[in-house]
Order: C-alpha cells, then structure tokens, then sequence
C-alpha cells in the first residue's frame, strides 16, 4: 500500500510478506526496491520520506508497543517517542526535518497529535474534534500540516493547520467522511472520502490559502479505473499521486502511481458542504466559568484538547480542584486530605500535580490515571515542612517548592524526576519558586530577589534568565506552552494586577473588563490561555481566552477582549 512519494520516481509503501508480517518498502527511482524494518521490529509502516531520503513511521516491539522512527539516507534507524506516550508515530518529515505524528496514552483508539522540530515536541488537537481524536499526517516545507479528526458524533472530517497553529477544516461535497493524507508545498491535499462507502480519491487545490470552506472548484474526485473504491495517500510537488485501489469482488489492495491530466481539473462540479460547524478560531474569545455554589473559582492550566483543571473553595471554606471537561465539573479531592485539596497545573496526558494538606502537614501529590501519589521533600524536620506541588511535564518530572515552618518568602524549590530531588535556588535569592517544567532542562518560575521584590525567571541549559514585566513592581510566572509562550500576572505601579502573556519578547497584557484584577496562570500550544478574575463584589471567577499569543492580535487589552 503506498504511503507517500517525493521526487519523481521514488515511492515509498508497505507490504505485507507470507507469514503474515508487514514491512516497509523504498521503490527508488532506478526500480530497486529496498526493505524498511528497524532493527528488532515485529511489524513496520513506513508513512513517508523527504527530499534528501530520510524516512519516518512507526514499528512495533516486541513487547506489543509502538514506536516513532527516522531512517537516514545511509539506513540508520533512531527511535524516537513523544514524551510520557505509551504508543507513538511519525507519519510525516519535511525538508527542514521536522516531523509530525501523534500518541497516545495505553489506548489504540485515541490519537493526539504532535509536532517534532528536532527534538522539541509539541501537542496539539483540532478545536472541533473529541478529545484525543485528532490524526496528523502530512506537513510540508512551509510547516502547513494536513489531517483528519472525529468529531463527537463519530463523523471524519479533514483540517490544515497553519504555521501559527490555526485550523481550516473541511469536508469533500456529499462525502460520508474526509480523509486528508498528504500536502505538498503547493497546498494540494490527496486522501479519500465516501458516499455509501464505497472510498473515492480526492485532490484539494489550494489548501494553504484556505479562509473558510474550500470552493467546488478546489475539489478533484477520482478513482483508480475500474477499480471498486480508491483511496490517495501521497501526492508531490509535480502534482503525481501515489495510492491503491481494489477490484471489484477482491480484497486484495494494489498501489498505483497516477499522472494528473491538466485537463480534466475543470471538470468538476461539486457543491460543497459548509463547514461552519466545525469552528476554527476565527479570533480571541472569552469565556468565564464558576463551579457550582462556589464564590470562588479558579483556572489554573488547560491541555492541548481543552481540558481545564483548577481549584474552587465550597460553601464550607474548604478547598478542592477540578477537572471542567465539555462544560462538566469533576472535583478532585485527596483521599486522604483533611482540609485542602489544590490543582495547579495538568500534563497534555492528562496527569495532574497539586498539594494537599492532611494531619501530618502539607504535601505534593500526583494524581495519574486515577492512582494518587504523594511527594514530600526529605527532612530532618518532617512535621515542620511542608511540601508544595507546581508543575509537571508530559514525561512527569515535577517541580515544587518546600518551606520550614511559616516563612513563605524563604522557600526553596526543586525538581523531582524519577525518584530523585533536585534543588533548584535562583542564585542570590531569599526564596525561590517554581512553577513549572516543559523538560529536565527548562524550568520556570518565580523568586524573592535581595530587593524584597517578586521576579520572574527561566532556567535553560543551566543558566538562569530574569524576567520583569516593564513598569512593573512585581512579576510571577505561572506557565509556559512548548513554544516558549509564558503567562503569569503583575502588578503596576499603582498596586493593580493585570495577567499577561510572552510571546515572541511582546508582553501581551490581559484584563477581564470590569475586573479589579486579572490573573493569567496556564496557557496551552495554541496560545489558549485560563486564570482568574475577581469582580467588585469580592467574588473570584474562573475564565479562558482563546488565542491570546496568536500573532495577528495587538498587545491592547481591548484586541483581546473582542
């Protein structure tokens, strides 16, 4: 079955030997064919090959899971996984070599995907598409990646996702599903759809350009001759289209490798079906949210697919966080808590870090698949420590920071990472305070300067990196996404807080209106951005802003606020 193509004459598929085994396959351009199977390997798909003839795909271990890996044009094999998966892909590499695929987390059925520029990965879902139901598979020498996504409803719809992470979704005329699978650089998109089930192939023409439903026009529905269904799986820049078909009363699959005929471009007539169900981001929106009977609410980290987490305070005065999924709360509580439960921050698998507070004093926990851990800091005076839990990164290394008695100002902080702790002081700093990790190398926060002022600070490769808000008398930061965006809040120099967001070395301020302060505290890949505000009546509010870091937004409150 053919799965991608670049350069004229060479294809790349899979095939399926007499034992039942399925291998990866080079056809290269003098008709040789060469074997694609990582060393070890039970089962390898080999998803697609750049320019200079380097080759990624999944293999299966073994022990049952499923890798990610690249072969280099010499036949080097690197495996390769997101980090904190059960099961990875790459399903497609461009020129610069960066790569796409997707994960998932111990179930086959659900897929998230991921971009890979050299090393450093970054998640990401379809707005409109179930949790854990979105599948990349192409991207091109511009970083325009194409795909397909389930709806709620089951439905297979087909997306482009720009450079600056917005989604155009669409869907082929009368189409039963639409599958997208491979874009090449001049934003023509191959896959296949349905009508009753039998599978046609489609070309997409101008995808890159796409502001709203592609018209009839860019559509090209096409099948294999004679064959009983067909289905597109490569297409490269000279506009040739590898795929396979079957005959009509046989299963078997073929590949073929088809030349477009200029002149049958025009003769489509298709009218397509609107997509304005499948909302993209056409710009920033704000939504507030309270968990029920609560005066006290709080956002405070969102995943890739939307899930919110935070903290609300009960009737009672008692604290405890929550899970607010498709408009639904779930609170979490400690088994064990006596009073509090707080969630800070959330993982793109969903794990959970936070502190609770029980009879023996204040401790850090780690709430993964519905098993909680707890994490104390080792001291000769365990009554009288206490153990905060901030941060944690999708491989679930997490950060926090430990007191001695009452001295808030004085904390350390420090990362724990399989099993070990790791101090982690802002050289010169009476109290130091992070607050969250994207890797063992890059660690956020915020410490108490010598100046009895609250700064901001990055540490990367081992440097540490002050980070002040301008004019401001005190910065905390809060979050950080895998582009590098931060989000945290401030204080003016009139004692009013005001969140924000880093993008790109531009302070993006953010003000709920009618608010007497705002708070920014977690931010996702897509520049999605939850925190708190609290209103006149003293009561706090929980909200998210959708797009705060996207590029074409201003720094003005009122941009945002649209």
């Amino acid at each position: 079955m053919p799965a991608g193509s670049t350069i004229v004459g060479r294809l790349l598929a899979r095939f399926q030997d007499g034992a039942g085994v399925v291998h990866g396959y080079l056809r290269q351009a003098d008709g040789s064919f060469v074997t694609v199977d990582p060393p070890g390997s039970i089962l390898t798909i080999a998803f697609d090959i750049n320019d200079a003839g380097t080759i990624v795909g999944l293999y299966q271990a073994p022990g049952g899971a499923f890798h990610g890996f690249s072969r280099s044009p010499a036949g080097s094999y690197t495996t390769a996984d997101f980090p904190g998966a059960v099961d990875s892909e790459f399903t497609s590499i461009n020129s610069q070599g960066i790569s796409v695929g997707d994960y998932d987390l111990g179930n086959l059925t659900t897929s998230i995907s991921f971009v890979d520029a050299r090393g450093k990965f970054t998640s990401f879902e379809d707005p409109a598409a179930a949790s854990m139901q979105t599948a990349a598979l192409s991207i091109n020498t511009v970083n325009f990646i194409a795909g397909f996504f389930d709806d709620a409803a089951g439905g297979e719809h087909g997306f482009i996702r720009s450079p600056n992470a917005q989604f155009q979704n669409f869907d082929f005329p009368a189409g039963d599903f639409t599958d997208a699978y491979k874009l090449n650089d001049l934003g023509q998109v191959v896959g296949q759809y349905a009508t009753n089930f039998p599978n046609h192939g489609f070309i997409l023409s101008g995808a890159m350009a796409l502001a709203g439903p592609p018209s009839s026009c860019q559509f090209l529905s096409f099948d294999y001759p004679d064959s009983q269904n067909s289905g597109a799986r490569g297409i490269n820049n000279l506009g040739q289209v590898a795929g396979f078909y079957r005959v009509r009363g046989n299963p078997a699959r073929h590949g073929f490798l088809a030349t477009r005929v200029t002149s049958e471009e025009g003769d489509q007539n298709n009218q397509c079906l609107t997509t304005s169900h499948f909302p993209g981001k056409p710009g920033v929106g704000f939504a507030s949210f309270d968990f029920p009977g609560s005066n006290d609410t709080e956002g405070t980290a969102i995943t890739p697919s939307g899930e919110i987490v935070g903290r609300y305070v009960s009737a009672d005065g008692r604290q405890h966080g929550f899970i607010l999924r498709g408009g639904q709360f779930t609170p979490v509580d400690v088994p064990s808590a006596t009073f509090s439960t707080d969630v800070t921050w959330v993982n793109s698998r969903g794990d959970i870090v936070g502190t609770f507070g029980d009879t023996r004093g204040t401790h850090a926990y780690v709430l993964s698949r519905g098993v909680y851990t707890t994490i104390d800091f080792p001291s000769s005076d365990p009554a009288n420590t206490a153990t905060l839990g901030f941060g944690i990164s999708n491989a679930g290394d997490v950060v926090g920071v430990e007191f001695v008695g009452s001295d808030f100002l004085h904390g350390h902080g420090h990362l724990f990472s399989h099993g070990s702790f790791t101090l982690v002081d802002f050289p010169g700093a009476a109290g130091t305070f992070p607050t969250m990790v994207l890797d063992g190398s890059r660690i956020l926060g915020t410490y108490f300067g010598s100046d009895s002022v609250f700064h901001g600070f990055l540490l990367s490769g081992g440097n540490f990196q002050t980070i002040d808000v301008p004019d401001s008398t005190f910065t905390w930061i809060t979050g950080m996404n895998p582009e590098g965006d931060l989000v945290g809040f401030y204080n003016d120099q009139n004692g009013n807080q005001h969140g924000f967001v880093l993008s790109d070395g531009k302070f993006i301020p953010i003000d709920v209106p009618r608010a007497i302060s705002s708070e920014g505290n977690g931010i996702d890949p897509e520049g999605n951005v939850v925190g708190r505000y609290v209103t006149a009546d003293g009561k706090t509010h929980g909200y998210s802003l959708k797009c705060v870091a996207c590029p074409r937004h201003d720094a003005t409150p009122s941009s945002l606020m649209q």
